[in-house]
């Protein structure tokens, strides 16, 4: 599953505070309608892995079926191939997006017409004030992201909630 190709940020992924905040404007949705902060990804060699995968989570874990979602099946115009599936983690169920997705997949979505970067040039930018870049980064630094525990997510997502002074 994994190869000297790829790197932490390939398998976790934690959406930055700024990421948030153009979230909750864009969708009008509350800080705890927001399930993809934090993103595991499984990278598979075959596409039929994948579906196995997903039956394990789904057999290991609570799972949040109005969330599931099946890219593979029903690609995305640009391309993008995955499959979604939210879990609640922890001792207070904080979800977690479980993307699933073959090692072409996944050159597809960091390099290709899918890739991430390409989205968001396409977003407004919003412009933060000195003050607002100083608790993001604090908010950012509380969470290891290395070491992602379920108290510094916790963390985190206050301080987003009292950055940005929205309900969770």
């Amino acid at each position: 599953m994994t190869s000297s190709r790829y790197n932490s940020r390939d398998f976790l992924r934690v959406k930055d505070p700024y990421s948030i905040l153009q979230k909750l404007t864009r969708k009008s949705v509350k800080l705890k309608e927001i399930t993809d902060i934090v993103v595991f990804r499984i990278i598979v060699n075959e596409q039929d892995e994948c579906y196995t995968a997903l039956k394990l989570i789904q057999e290991i874990y609570k799972v949040i079926p109005r969330k599931y979602r099946d890219y593979i099946d029903k690609p995305k115009t640009n391309g993008y191939r995955s499959l979604h599936t939210v879990i609640l983690l922890g001792s207070y169920g904080l979800p977690v997006e479980i993307q699933i997705r073959t090692r072409g997949m996944h050159n597809i979505a960091e390099n290709g017409g899918a890739a991430h970067s390409r989205y968001k040039q396409n977003q407004e930018p919003r412009t933060i004030t000195p003050a607002e870049l100083n608790l993001l980064t604090k908010a950012y630094e509380t969470l290891g992201q290395d070491n992602l525990t379920e108290s510094a997510l916790i963390a985190y997502l206050q301080k987003i909630q009292i950055i940005w002074n929205v309900a969770l």
